[in-house]
């Protein structure tokens, strides 16, 4: 059952960024590419480590997502975290030691360093999230993915290394500038549709 259900998950996202690609071909001119990189020249080379709380609206031991009564006491949980944490978020770490559910994070106040902009390891609506903040800021919004209800702070902003435009780079900012129009183009259709893709 678990080699079918990775087939059935690696299926789904295969098919979709298959349907991506071909919404958002890699046609870019060159012009394009560069404007795209003077206006996020943050991308390249850039990191931020955020903070985060985690709720989760899944069954801990089977994945299953909560039924009515569990999905309610988990906004129940939700609705009581965010009353305790204070507006400038100075108590943000302290809440995601005793709250968070990403038991990983947790006990180091729910820090997630190294985000890239468009980042594998994590769902595109956090990494969105995370670059969408200032230093020192917590997101008003919560950010849902399929792990749960996430609250976000934003602890700091990197930037490792420092690329110029050259041919070398291209190929790079081709990558990104392209993950950047798919993403925009799937966040915009479930925004539009008001659809959970929670898979």
């Amino acid at each position: 059952s678990l080699l079918s259900r990775f087939q059935l998950e690696r299926g789904i996202a295969a098919e979709l960024q298959g349907m991506l690609d071909h919404l958002e071909p890699d046609d870019f001119q060159r012009g394009q590419l560069h404007a795209f990189f003077n206006a996020n020249a943050r991308y390249f080379g850039g990191q931020v480590t955020i903070a985060h709380i985690l709720v989760q609206h899944r069954d801990g031991g089977t994945g299953l997502l909560l039924r009515d009564e569990g999905l309610a006491r988990a906004n129940a949980r939700l609705a009581d975290i965010r009353a305790r944490l204070r507006p400038d978020g100075s108590n943000f770490e302290e809440g995601a030691r005793l709250f968070s559910d990403d038991l990983r994070t947790a006990s180091d106040g729910g820090r997630l360093p190294g985000i890239r902009r468009f980042d594998d390891r994590l769902p595109a609506t956090l990494c969105r999230a995370a670059w969408q903040l200032r230093d020192g800021e917590v997101l008003d919004e919560i950010v849902e993915t399929q792990y749960g209800w996430h609250l976000v702070k934003r602890l700091e902003f990197t930037q490792n290394i420092f690329i110029l435009f050259t041919d070398d780079a291209i190929p790079s900012i081709r990558i990104v500038m392209r993950r950047a129009a798919q993403e925009e183009r799937l966040l915009d259709a479930r925004a539009r549709t008001n659809l959970r893709l929670l898979l």
